[in-house]
């Protein structure tokens, strides 16, 4: 996989989908050679193109998850404490989003999440292969468990210089919110409460 500032460009590969004039393209064999030869040079040599995250990317810590969140590039000063995550929703009306599944946030810290966060799933965001709209021309304040789903929601938005949107991760992830002793909510299948 290639990176490109934030982009990630992965490489071509037999059975790999390929957009050619709004048309899907899917090739084998020598066809399939000649379009990821020439497909893969105009990658590189002209531009990029961003791949969400795969399945296998999701998933919490594992191999292919730890890979494509090395290759974000750029995330430096987008990376913030929980402390200033919290200031940013509270004072100055930030949206802050839990891009977990709810059964992630079940197993992965007991049903308990960020106070006042929307749990919207990065999963779904790449199925629609678009984020909520609630996040267009807003401050977003990222957050998942320990940081690493929520840099890839991240790579996602900044895709999507049409909406405007100013996106930081919490560094740490929930881990650190709740070492720091922020605010935080149940959450059940159906609702959330204050915990």
């Amino acid at each position: 996989m290639a990176v490109l500032g934030s982009r990630c460009c992965q490489p071509l590969r037999p059975g790999f989908p390929l957009w050619r004039h709004g048309r899907l393209l899917r090739a084998s064999g020598v066809a399939a050679a000649v379009m990821l030869v020439l497909a893969s040079s105009l990658c590189i040599s002209q531009q990029l193109v961003y791949v969400p995250p795969s399945k296998a990317e999701l998933v919490h810590k594992s191999d292919a998850m730890m890979t494509r969140v090395k290759q974000v590039a750029d995330l430096e000063d987008k990376l913030i404490p929980p402390e200033t995550a919290y200031k940013f929703v509270e004072k100055g009306g930030a949206l802050l989003i839990d891009v977990r599944t709810k059964l992630q946030i079940m197993g992965q810290s007991k049903g308990i999440t960020f106070a006042s966060a929307l749990v919207n799933p990065l999963d779904k965001w790449i199925t629609d292969g678009v984020p909520p709209s609630s996040v267009q021309g807003r401050t977003v304040i990222l957050g998942c468990t320990s940081g690493l789903k929520s840099t890839l929601a991240w790579e996602f938005l900044q895709e999507l210089d049409d909406l405007d949107i100013d996106a930081y991760v919490i560094d740490g992830g929930f881990e650190a919110w709740r070492t720091a002793g922020l605010p935080t909510d149940l959450v059940y299948l159906g609702s959330r409460r204050s915990a």
